[in-house]
């Protein structure tokens, strides 16, 4: 860590960060903070300015690109000219479907939807003073985030069933889904997943396994009803087996001990009830 920067009046983590030049533009619930890092060992504050939201923010030249998920019928998808960063003011802003992730291709913006919606909507912003709806594609889930890639524009979507899409936007107005990978939910693509890309590590004793932190991360507890998967280490000694705790689908707060091997694991689906094991 080099330099940072603390702010509190919004009372909320910050949820968005774009980074252009010497500037960094932070967007939280209770708006958006302007920083000039020209001096990455001491960040300093330019502006702030005040919105209900910014859920997304995406800086190309002079504007910022902001969606902010307003549930109430304010606007939720704003253009800011940033050309003064001491001064940023609105040049145009529209009601949308609760805009939750943006990303901006040429002369339009990429707006997904969070809740209720399910949809990617199309604006063209060729004039930020006059955003105008061009075009509207379904999704069936609410999208988090959104990129783009040359013709092709990628979604994350959740909270139903996690999928990951890609749309061809060759026709910029006109998206059109052309694959989707649904989550666990589908035990096709589980399986999938388990023999395209899953290995057992095998390594002697004392040897150092070392892993990228990307792939190893923080998650909040699981308040819903359904399972969430996420990435787990599992080391077993070649030469004995381990013990699987299994929370029981058909039976609520039952817990099985299993006795599994090393190839368990492999072959493991939460979805389904374990078979072929030892019950200790």
């Amino acid at each position: 860590l080099v330099g940072g920067y603390n702010y509190n009046s919004f009372d909320i983590d910050y949820v968005s960060i774009d980074v252009q030049g010497n500037y960094a533009y932070l967007g939280a619930v209770g708006g958006i903070v302007i920083l000039d890092i020209s001096d990455p060992t001491n960040p300093t504050e330019v502006s702030i300015y005040t919105f209900d939201g910014v859920y997304d923010i995406e800086v190309v030249g002079q504007y910022a690109y902001i969606a902010n998920n307003n549930y109430d019928g304010n606007p939720d998808f704003y253009i800011l000219d940033i050309s003064d960063p001491w001064n940023p003011r609105v040049t145009d802003s529209v009601v949308s479907d609760t805009a939750y992730s943006i990303a901006i291709d040429g002369n339009y913006a990429y707006l997904g939807a969070f809740v209720g919606a399910s949809e990617l909507e199309v604006y063209d912003i060729s004039n930020p003073y006059n955003v105008l709806l061009a075009g509207t594609a379904n999704s069936d889930e609410s999208i988090y985030d959104i990129e783009i890639s040359g013709n092709y524009l990628y979604t994350a979507t959740i909270p139903g069933s996690p999928r990951f899409e890609i749309f061809d936007i060759s026709d910029p107005i006109a998206p059109v889904e052309v694959s989707a990978l649904v989550s666990f939910d589908s035990s096709v693509s589980h399986l999938e997943i388990i023999n395209d890309y899953l290995f057992p590590l095998e390594t002697k004793a004392g040897d150092c396994v070392i892993l990228d932190d990307s792939i190893v991360h923080y998650t909040a507890i699981n308040k819903t009803p359904g399972l969430r998967l996420t990435i787990q280490l599992i080391l077993i000694p070649a030469d004995t087996y381990s013990l699987h705790y299994d929370l029981k689908s058909s039976n609520d707060g039952e817990v099985s001990v299993l006795e599994v091997d090393h190839d368990f694991y492999m072959k493991f689906n939460p979805w389904m009830e374990p078979s072929n094991v030892k019950t200790i």
